[in-house]
Order: structure tokens, then C-alpha cells, then sequence
């Protein structure tokens, strides 16, 4: 299956950014996840990218505060 171009799997951040930061970059991309809730998905595919996008920025935060990026 091919990455659809709305999933969000991108390099990490580079090194420069603070842990404050990145996890305000996340918090950022989790408002933009919420506002894309306002509009029910009109296909599974699209309901599993959303999921697929927020475990990733939760998988992120994670790495962040534990301190492994």
C-alpha cells in the first residue's frame, strides 16, 4: 500500500529545536488533527490516516519527554 500524501510521517525534528519546542511544534499539529475532526471522515482510508496521525505526534511527545530525540 502506498503512503498517501496526507499522512504526516515526516523526519523527526532536527536537534536544534528545544524539547519546549518541539513538543509546542506537536502540540500544533494535534490542533490542526482537531480541527480535521470537525468533518466526519468519508472513508475509512481517511479515518485511519487521523488515527494514524495522532498516534504518531502522542508517539513523538513521548520520545520528547522521555528524553530519546
Amino acid at each position: 500500500m502506498a503512503a498517501s500524501p496526507l499522512r504526516r510521517r515526516v523526519p523527526s525534528l532536527p536537534q536544534h529545536f528545544s524539547p519546549s519546542d518541539r513538543i509546542r511544534i506537536h502540540a500544533f499539529e494535534l490542533l490542526e488533527v482537531a480541527d480535521m475532526m470537525d468533518s466526519p471522515a468519508l472513508s475509512i482510508d481517511v479515518s485511519d490516516q487521523r488515527i494514524d496521525m495522532v498516534e504518531q505526534i502522542s508517539a513523538d511527545v513521548r520520545a520528547v519527554v522521555r528524553g530519546r530525540c
